[in-house]
């Protein structure tokens, strides 16, 4: 059974990632630089380490990408985050649906907006939403992105 407020949680997360500016987009402007930063006084010692400055805790910075789970009965699920995310999503999948989580192809993306742009790709790669060869029941918001994002 297909939690709706799992999905409405889904969808509300995708939203606020997209309304937050992303760098770079324009392409008159250079990537944006990591999150870490080495120490000052570090830099040339070979036993250094990166310090993280995004205040998570964590060693690497959270980088969002575009993903697809596969599951044992062959059907997908595609989505947009970070590996925790894909790894999250095969666990709801599997407990809603009762299709074993098998496998996760993730991409990393430059930014949230590419990384909606590409989910929708995988979502039309296998078979758009609502279709019977994936668990996407909802269409991506990178669908219209892509078509906002077409050179004229």
């Amino acid at each position: 059974m297909i939690d709706v407020n799992d999905m409405a949680n889904d969808v509300r997360n995708f939203l606020q990632e997209a309304q937050k500016p992303q760098p770079g987009l324009c392409g008159c402007s250079p990537q944006p630089a990591p999150q870490w930063q080495e120490e000052e006084g570090n830099k040339n010692n070979n036993n250094s380490q990166s310090q993280n400055t995004t205040g998570t805790g964590s060693s690497q910075p959270k980088q969002t990408g575009s993903y697809t789970n596969t599951h044992a009965t062959g059907k997908t699920y595609n989505g947009k985050g970070s590996r925790n995310r894909s790894q999250a999503s095969g666990k709801r999948i599997e407990k809603q649906t009762g299709d074993k989580h098998t496998a996760t192809d993730w991409t990393p993306s430059a930014n949230g907006r590419e990384a909606f742009k590409d989910e929708s790709h995988r979502i039309d790669a296998n078979g758009g939403a609502n279709s019977s060869s994936n668990h996407n029941q909802i269409e991506s918001p990178g669908k219209n992105y892509r078509k906002e994002d077409v050179p004229k």
